[in-house]
């Protein structure tokens, strides 16, 4: 119910289109890009923050001549059902399910194949809640929650790449801010949770771990996609798609 609610909320927050306006500071000067700062948004802050975003922007510089297309309503639905019930979030249930009943955690589920059913149902309800959480509310101020692969091909900036937008995202110029939505959605989804978890797991300790899981599993997806293509074709021994094969004559 709470998923079926939520992505109608989706869908008319997503159609709502707020015009930007006013200048981008430290992040375009580094970039050397002018851009636009989008009304509703956070705050800019500085600090570290402000250098993560720097650093972010100038590492995605040679991406400046592909024009970027925000999500639509429709791609923010898609990224919510696929980040949530796709290939790859039923593999990333089955392994979660099946550590934290190896751990028992939290115990009161048991260690058991009931307690590995209760886990497996909890994790689609809690990622589902905050994926689309993540989604609407960043619909506001135009984050965009999809991960984009790094255009630059060297193995350490693909690495830091997939680090750093762990913490950003993309806002409707195309450019790497700190990602409030994201932050919004793990924390708040983890506090809800509190509503039906067992009493070892309700507690605060327990919601700030979680939260740190939270930003880790999205460490483990942004380094999926990034790198699988070129795993699953080293595997299969199938040439990129830019490059396809040469017919035998």
């Amino acid at each position: 119910m709470v998923f079926v609610t939520s992505c109608s909320v989706l869908v008319l927050s997503v159609a709502i289109q707020i015009p930007g306006g006013g200048p981008l500071a430290e992040a375009a000067r580094t970039a050397h890009i002018a851009t636009q700062e989008t009304p509703g948004a956070p705050p800019q802050t500085g600090g570290p923050v402000a250098a993560l975003e720097g650093a972010g922007n100038a590492g995605t510089a040679a991406s400046a001549g592909v024009q970027y297309v925000p999500p639509t309503g429709g791609d923010r639905l898609r990224w919510v059902i696929d980040s949530t019930v796709g290939p790859r979030a039923v593999g990333a249930t089955l392994l979660s399910a099946t550590w934290f009943t190896g751990w028992n955690s939290p115990h009161e589920w048991g260690h058991d194949w009931r307690g590995f059913g209760i886990r497996l149902a909890n994790r689609p309800l809690m990622v589902g809640l905050s994926n689309t959480l993540e989604a609407t509310t960043g619909a506001l101020w135009g984050e965009d929650p999809r991960y984009p692969r790094s255009p630059v091909r060297k193995p350490a900036e693909r690495v830091r790449h997939v680090f750093r937008n762990v913490l950003l995202t993309r806002r409707r110029d195309g450019r790497l801010r700190f990602g409030y939505a994201r932050l919004i959605a793990i924390a708040g989804t983890n506090s809800i949770a509190h509503a039906w978890l067992p009493p070892s797991a309700d507690t605060w300790s327990s919601t700030v771990k979680r939260v740190g899981y939270g930003y880790l599993a999205r460490l483990a997806g942004n380094a999926f996609q990034e790198f699988w293509p070129e795993i699953r074709r080293y595997v299969l021994k199938r040439p990129p798609k830019s490059q396809p094969e040469k017919r035998q004559q």
